[in-house]
Order: structure tokens, then C-alpha cells, then sequence
């Protein structure tokens, strides 16, 4: 596989590679409690040091061609607003953004990016997505951003001791549509 661009970008936001300098900049949004629940409870990047360790482990993710991780970075505001990322293994996608940069459109823009790359370069044929079923706006955001449901999946999370309801959805490549 080709090494992830370092960064890939459209009129409004920068999908980059992370760098130890947004470390301050991940804690201080993944300190919100809600981005609670995306992370397990003994990974949450909530500290400047917690931070560096998910920075580390996003940067050896990269260069193992597993996953591509992402910050996402406004074109008119620098620093990091969330993070994207696409496991290339089994070709799940994944995102969170800071709560005052939410409903602006900021995620689909990235989704439809990160799908765009995945499509063209990676030549994935479709992309899954899973979300907590009661988390209605990343729902909505997948369906704007062309994925559709597809099946329920219940799984029992052992960090947490409780039992999850994952909605699945799929977005297909746009030729096979």
C-alpha cells in the first residue's frame, strides 16, 4: 500500500497528520464529557500526557498502513477540531469532533474526503461505519453523507461492564451504486 498523503483538504477544513503539538489542543476537547463514550475509559486522551500516548499510538498506526488517522483542522482556524480515521483492514470509519464545531457540516466534509481517498487510492469497494444507536446526530451525519443502514449489532463491552446497541451503515462505492 502507498503511505497516507500527509494531508488532504477541500475548501473549508484539512484532514493531517497528527503531530506531538496538537497534544494540548486533544486533551483540552476530549475533556468534554461527552467524547466520553468514544473512547475506552482508560484511553481517553482527557490529559496532556494521555494525549501524547493516543498521538504516538495514531502515528504508529499510520505507518503500519492499519489505519489512517487523521486531526481535522479547519483552513481558517489552526488547530485540531477532531479527528477522522479509516481502519484499512476491515474498512470502518470512525470520527469525533469538539462540541462547538458540531453541526456545521465540518464532519461530512471530512467523511466525504476520507471516503473519496478510500474509493481513488485504496480502492475500496465499500466503507462501514458503527454508531451507538442512541446517538441520533451521527446518524444523521452518516446519512448525509451518502451511508445507509444496514444491521444492528449488539455487543457486550467488558471496559465498560455493559451492553452496547450498534447500528451499522454502509456507504458503497459510488460505481456499484
Amino acid at each position: 500500500m502507498e503511505p497516507m498523503p500527509l494531508s488532504l483538504q477541500n475548501e473549508r477544513l484539512r484532514l493531517r497528520q497528527y503531530s506531538f503539538d496538537d497534544a494540548a489542543r486533544i486533551a483540552q476537547l476530549c475533556a468534554d464529557f461527552s467524547l466520553k463514550g468514544f473512547f475506552l475509559p482508560d484511553e481517553s486522551p482527557n490529559s496532556i500526557e494521555q494525549a501524547n500516548l493516543y498521538i504516538s499510538r495514531a502515528i504508529q498506526e499510520n505507518e503500519n498502513n492499519n489505519q489512517i488517522v487523521y486531526g481535522i483542522e479547519l483552513i481558517k482556524h489552526h488547530g485540531i477540531i477532531g479527528e477522522i480515521r479509516i481502519n484499512v483492514v476491515d474498512k470502518t470509519l470512525s470520527y469525533w469532533l469538539g462540541a462547538e464545531f458540531r453541526g456545521q457540516g465540518y464532519t461530512v466534509d471530512a467523511i466525504e474526503l476520507i471516503t473519496y481517498y478510500g474509493y481513488s487510492q485504496l480502492n475500496f469497494q465499500k466503507i462501514d461505519a458503527y454508531v451507538d444507536r442512541q446517538n441520533i446526530a451521527s446518524r444523521k451525519i452518516l446519512e448525509i453523507a451518502g451511508f445507509r443502514f444496514q444491521s444492528i449489532y449488539i455487543d457486550y463491552t467488558h471496559t465498560i461492564r455493559r451492553q452496547m446497541t450498534f447500528l451499522m451503515y454502509t456507504h458503497f462505492r459510488p460505481e456499484q451504486h
